[in-house]
């Protein structure tokens, strides 16, 4: 009797369940934090990154919009319409064109679950109205963003495409999520109960950078990986506690979703194999007799299974003649991976493996942006690490021969996803991470168990812990050290004036665009060194076109040497955003690039212009410049003076010997050769002067050779810059050697007399001539000194004798 006698029917057992909801929540409070941080730190992820900038996110987005539109799956050539274009420029026209309907060749699963997910939106397949063309040259440089973006249309709260875009970015989120649940119990499931070591697992793979990017975009990678995971699970899970032939039919179905999700599940048929390999066997043992139910038992159960495979292929057979669509490709390339073929790839195959490893645990936007060479290197350490307490488990005899068996198969599992992601990868030999997230638990439980194994007792779960406490803290990074500055505006400021160092220009391009002015990093360079240029931009008035910027590094000739072509601010701060009274910096490097004809040390400009690209058939379209007094300045300008160098630059101590010739106290003249020695009329007179800079001369000089007569009459003459202003002399060196050559054309109906050749230096701004002092100390008239001096002869006319025979005389 007493209260329990008074209580309602049911009223126990609902006590019962809520105890045992608490028991599980006590139980398992790790696996829950791990999973609401995974959550909350996908969100972050899923806000940081811009509309469209991962990996065919906008061809993934449209394949969901077309199935809600049409409500049918698309086929693979079906076309959509272009977002509607204003940009006058059209930037990147072809860019969104080439990405509409990309992905239309997967398998439908993900985006069915997409538009279950997001039929409700008022969305539409536009995507953006301008991309960025030049991303796919030098990111760094040129931008890594594949949109060009507007924060004002982006920011939230969503609607429209914007909205469905974030919701799909959830559902890939709580898709992640459900990967992690899978890990978790695959944790305890292999380590028999042990939840510190299975919380590692789960946390590992929460942490990934990699798994969070995905976690946090539209794809179908992050299906496979959560599928996989889940029929890995269920495959141990048939291996170590039912050995039944039922127990394949959750391994075998997951397998066949991951193919309608994702080709790459293909290797999860292996993995399917080997368990019902397993499972016959340990039924043969125990009872022959039984053989048979057991291999129809288990044919039963994987054709039941198999039917979500059996109706893709099927559908892709019939519809495009291949059973996976146009990835029929994948099978003509697996001849590649014989060894005789890897081996003739030499280093390559290296250098794919290093490749598929980095982006495993972080390839970002598209492809492009990855973490930090010292973090990968890092990564590599504990891998190794962790790949040597693997072996020593292995080689340990006291541990269950069974355990040994399932790390065998794991790693078997995980060398079969990299083979699979090489195929996948033939031609460019580089594999992405993403492509081996089929093996992602195993990953972690490999990287968990070796580690484990290989640290001394007292510290094996501290190493452990470290490791994922180390992930989480990478991944809380990423988003604001590695995603956010690679799409990050230039800072506008209000102040149009110049900092110092930098040198005006005031000119305006297009009527919308005011150059204040500039700075150079270096006003010297090495050939092949980069030198950093900054131009400071003001915004006059409001363009709604997408005009690209290039900056050309040229030489005295204007021949280009270094160019960089992209949107302003990286591609991040194109025209059409500008706001009239904006300024900002805009900061590019560019590296002078050697010739066959080099000649160094040389004179380099600097050259801007906005234009809109043309195509193969129309020309680049540039806008006019004009300075501030609206005079116009062509479709460019043209500014800077940076000295380009050998690898050390051509500076000698000053001559011991005293010059033939000073020049006020810049430039000495050491030496001249004449060709001819001895000038003669009617042929032309080659002048090599060798000259040294005293210190760095005040201007650019140039340099005449006059042919004077007797009576002291300027016959003819030729006058150049110095170096023919492809070195201008103010950009030499106290000590620098440089050799000018000169042609002075002799006439050839020159008067009978005498003439000399006199050569002097002089500023062509000024006209004034420098001082010229011989050797001995004597101060030369007129500030020349004569060269050369010659007779013209007198040429007497003749006319030969002919003698002409007459055959035909007598």
């Amino acid at each position: 009797m007493g209260l329990a006698d008074d209580r309602t029917p049911g009223f126990s057992d609902q006590q019962t369940r809520w105890d045992r909801w608490r028991r599980t929540l006590r139980l398992h409070w790790g696996a829950i934090a791990i999973g609401v941080v995974f959550l909350v730190l996908s969100l972050v992820y899923n806000i940081t990154i811009p509309a469209w900038e991962a990996d065919n996110e906008l061809s993934h987005f449209n394949y969901v919009r077309y199935i809600i539109d049409h409500r049918a799956l698309p086929a693979i050539d079906a076309v959509i319409d272009p977002p509607a274009i204003t940009d006058v420029c059209r930037s990147g026209e072809e860019n969104i064109l080439a990405e509409l309907t990309h992905q239309f060749r997967q398998p439908p699963l993900y985006y069915l679950l997409g538009a279950a997910t997001t039929f409700w939106t008022d969305a539409d397949s536009s995507g953006p109205a301008a991309a960025n063309p030049f991303r796919v040259w030098d990111p760094s440089q040129l931008g890594y963003n594949f949109a060009l973006h507007d924060p004002a249309q982006e920011g939230m709260p969503y609607s429209g495409t914007l909205l469905a875009l974030h919701m799909l970015r959830l559902l890939s989120g709580l898709i992640g999520l459900a990967g992690l649940l899978a890990t978790y119990l695959l944790g305890l499931l292999l380590f028999d109960g042990r939840r510190s070591l299975a919380l590692a697992m789960m946390a590992v793979n929460a942490f990934i950078p990699q798994y969070l990017f995905a976690s946090a975009i539209v794809n179908n990678d992050i299906l496979i990986a959560a599928l996989s995971s889940w029929c890995v699970y269920f495959c141990i899970y048939a291996v170590l506690r039912d050995g039944r032939a039922r127990s394949l039919f959750l391994p075998a179905f997951l397998a066949a979703l991951a193919l309608t999700a994702k080709y790459n599940g293909l290797v999860l048929l292996p993995l399917v194999a080997l368990t019902a390999l397993v499972v016959l066997l340990r039924s043969l043992r125990s009872n022959r007799e039984r053989i048979v139910p057991v291999v129809i038992g288990i044919g039963v159960m994987t054709l039941l299974a198999s039917i979500p495979a059996i109706v893709l292929l099927a559908y892709n057979k019939v519809f495009y003649h291949e059973f996976f669509g146009s990835y029929s490709t994948v099978s003509n390339s697996l001849p590649d991976l014989l060894p005789a073929t890897a081996a003739s790839r030499g280093s390559g195959v290296g250098y794919a493996v290093q490749y598929a490893f980095a982006t495993l645990w972080g390839q970002f936007g598209w492809d492009t942006i990855t973490l930090p060479g010292w973090i990968v290197a890092v990564l590599a350490l504990v891998c190794l690490l962790a790949a040597a307490g693997v072996i020593l488990f292995l080689l340990d005899r006291k541990q269950p021969r069974r355990m040994r068996w399932i790390v065998v198969a794991a790693s078997l599992f995980l060398l079969a996803t990299l083979v699979q992601s090489f195929a996948k990868s033939i031609g460019s030999l580089e594999p992405r991470g993403r492509y081996i997230f089929p093996a992602i638990s195993v990953i972690c439980y490999l990287l968990v168990l070796g580690l484990h194994r290989v640290l001394p007792q007292r510290v094996k779960l501290a190493g452990v812990t470290a490791l994922w406490i180390g992930l989480l803290i990478l991944a809380i990074a990423v988003p604001f050290a590695v995603l956010q500055p690679a799409y990050a505006a230039p800072s506008i400021e209000s102040s149009a004036e110049l900092l110092p160092g930098e040198e005006p220009l005031d000119v305006t391009i297009g009527g919308f665009a005011q150059l204040l002015g500039y700075r150079v990093d270096s006003q010297k360079l090495a050939a092949g060194d980069p030198v950093e240029v900054t131009l400071v931009w003001k915004a006059l008035q409001p363009t709604p076109s997408n005009y690209s910027m290039s900056i050309h590094l040229l030489d005295a000739n204007r021949y280009p040497r270094a160019w960089v072509m992209s949107h302003p601010g990286h591609g991040n701060y194109p025209t059409s955003i500008w706001q009239p009274g904006d300024v900002f910096r805009d900061t590019y490097s560019l590296y002078w690039a050697d010739t066959a004809w080099e000649q160094l040390p040389a004179q380099a400009l600097l050259k801007v212009a906005l234009f809109c690209p043309g195509t193969g058939v129309v020309a680049d379209d540039y806008l006019q410049v004009v300075n501030a007094q609206g005079d116009s300045l062509g479709d460019a300008v043209y500014f800077g003076r940076i000295k380009v160098h050998g690898e050390q630059p051509a500076t000698d101590s000053l001559a011991q010997a005293s010059p033939a010739y000073t020049f006020g106290d810049e430039i000495a003249l050491d030496s001249v050769q004449l060709s001819p020695e001895t000038p003669l009329p009617g042929q032309p007179l080659e002048i090599t002067m060798q000259w040294q800079a005293l210190r760095q001369p005040d201007a650019d000089y140039t340099v005449f050779a006059h042919l004077i007569n007797a009576q002291g009459q300027w016959v003819t003459g030729n006058d150049l810059p110095l170096t023919g202003g492809y070195y201008p002399s103010s950009l030499w060196e106290g000590g620098e050697t440089v050799t000018h050559t000169h042609t002075l054309d002799i006439p050839a109906s020159l008067p009978i007399g005498g003439y000399t050749v006199q050569v002097g230096l002089y500023d062509p701004q000024s006209g004034q001539r420098l001082p010229v002092t011989g050797r001995d100390g004597t101060q030369m008239v007129d500030d020349q000194f004569e060269l050369a001096s010659f007779e013209a002869p007198r040429f007497r006319s003749y006319i030969p004798m002919v003698v002409v025979t007459d055959d035909s005389a007598p």
